[in-house]
């Protein structure tokens, strides 16, 4: 198995510590539940996992710094949940991200320059966090941005030095 879409069963509880065995899953989607608790670390070690959607659960805990070793995953939506603190700087690590979705948590700070070695980053959605200070100015490498939402934040200053394509 390769695929695994759960979206919207119901399911409650923390993520069972078994999922990190399917080591052939590209997708894991489990959004939509009423899971709880730290996100699971054994997810990331799972070296082929290209798409995760944990979207509207109730995770808590720091975003994870340990998806930083799948470097296939094209896709992350941890949006409305309850993570918080920075952004890692490990997510720079993820070459291949095309979307990164943590709009409607409490994550509270991230430097765009660490995610400059995500050059096939097209979505990048931080609304709704708690982001003060001033809006970032500078978007390195990330030539294929089309996408940027801070809306819903603490944040200054109304320049974007972003080029699109």
């Amino acid at each position: 198995m390769e695929q695994l879409n759960l979206s919207g069963n119901g399911f409650s509880g923390k993520i069972p510590a078994t999922f990190g065995n399917l080591f052939k899953q590209t997708t894991l989607d489990l959004s939509k539940q009423n899971l709880s608790g730290d996100l699971s670390f054994e997810l990331s070690g799972l070296p082929n996992l290209q798409l995760i959607a944990l979207q509207e659960n109730m995770i808590l805990g720091d975003a994870p710094e340990g998806f930083s070793s799948l470097s296939g995953l094209r896709y992350v939506n941890l949006s409305s949940n309850a993570l918080s603190g920075h952004i890692p700087a490990t997510f720079g690590f993820l070459w291949s991200l095309v979307v990164l979705s943590l709009s409607k948590n409490h994550v509270s700070g991230f430097n765009p320059l660490e995610l400059g070695n995500c050059s096939d980053l097209q979505v990048l959605e931080l609304r709704s966090n708690a982001l003060t200070g001033p809006i970032p100015v500078d978007f390195p490498r990330l030539l294929h941005l089309s996408l940027i939402d801070f809306g819903g934040n603490n944040l200054t200053g109304i320049t974007l030095k972003v080029k699109f394509r």
